[in-house]
């Protein structure tokens, strides 16, 4: 009964960090010992939220918007840090602004509100612009942030959408091949929609909008009859 009380984290968590000290996410400034967070102050007031989503018709294709950050540079390094690093703090941050949102009654960022008529069947992450990415599907940042929504509003991820070939990453493009470059690039599993009508994707950051409407295209060619997007920022 003794040991079955005992809080291991409550004495480990000072040993780990004096062995690991936590350090900011963003920029890797130290926090202090006894730091909970994962952003220092300074790269926080970087990341202004975008509680208030975009109507249907503002994005052709799309059937609304709804962005959490601008893309400036501290939320670039933020979706780097995922990417590239897979940085576990990452999906903590995220999740503790999500939460934030919602405890601040923010309801404009509610997409997958239960009270909500118009409530999403399913949450489909955008995929990785590379094949190799079936090897490891939950490491690209559209997965973490696709996983992170559904947690919050209890909504099922459906990987409903796979990349056909490789396409080159939008920021190696101009902006006339980002407009052209996911054309013919992704398949649609069918079983993943079954029941789905209402599909709310998700993707790290979105700029031309490209690959996002050629999502909601394929999507809406199987059936799905509304087709809407949350991303972790807008470039």
């Amino acid at each position: 009964m003794l040991l079955n009380a005992v809080q291991p984290s409550r004495w480990l968590t000072p040993l780990r960090n004096l062995m690991y000290p936590p350090s900011c996410l963003l920029c890797d400034r130290f926090l202090g010992l006894s730091a909970t967070a994962v952003v220092c102050l300074v790269c926080r007031a970087g990341l202004p939220l975008r509680a208030e989503p975009e109507p249907a018709g503002a994005h052709e294709g799309l059937d609304g918007a709804y962005f959490l950050y601008s893309y400036g540079r501290a939320a670039k390094k933020l979706v780097h840090r995922i990417k590239i690093t897979g940085d576990p703090r990452a999906g903590v941050w995220i999740r503790s602004e999500i939460a934030w949102l919602r405890s601040a009654r923010l309801t404009n960022f509610e997409p997958l509100d239960a009270s909500d008529p118009d409530r999403f069947d399913a949450i489909v992450p955008v995929p990785s612009h590379h094949r190799s990415s079936l090897l490891n599907p939950d490491s690209c940042s559209a997965s973490l942030w696709a996983h992170e929504l559904a947690a919050a509003y209890g909504v099922p991820v459906r990987r409903a959408l796979r990349r056909t070939r490789t396409v080159p990453k939008q920021t190696s493009l101009d902006r006339a091949h980002r407009l052209t470059a996911s054309e013919n690039s992704l398949a649609v599993r069918g079983a993943a929609l079954a029941g789905c009508r209402s599909v709310l994707l998700a993707d790290d950051v979105m700029t031309t909008g490209a690959t996002a409407r050629a999502c909601a295209r394929a999507l809406k060619a199987h059936g799905v009859r509304r087709v809407a997007l949350a991303a972790i920022a807008k470039g």
